[in-house]
């Protein structure tokens, strides 16, 4: 059986445009990939930016999280030491005098 010239059969169709080959198929799964990967990780630049200029505002704040020894005055003048102490007294686990030695050996 002949066909006509400028027919195309089923297989023609299945293929058209692909060059008949796998090779297409693997490189556009290895490109699709790659554009996911490169979203991925301008996503996290993006996130550690943000985080990064966070923390910048804060230590020029002079507010830090961590609250260890040397650490500035947090939001209002209050150390993190000072913080503690005054939880302390509100949870009752020292007394009024307690409380105001404590606090002035912090104030200094």
């Amino acid at each position: 059986m002949t066909r006509a010239r400028g027919t195309l059969t089923r297989g023609d169709v299945m293929w058209y445009g692909m060059n008949g080959g796998w090779a297409w198929g693997i490189f556009g799964l290895l490109f699709a990939l790659l554009l996911i990967a490169a979203i991925v990780v301008l996503v996290l630049v993006a996130i550690r930016m943000i985080r990064g200029l966070g923390q910048q505002g804060q230590q020029q704040s002079g507010w830090t999280t961590g609250g260890g020894p040397g650490q500035g005055a947090g939001p209002g003048g209050v150390t993190p030491a000072r913080r503690i102490l005054d939880e302390r007294f509100a949870r009752g686990e020292i007394g009024l005098e307690e409380y105001h030695e404590r606090r002035r050996h912090l104030d200094g």
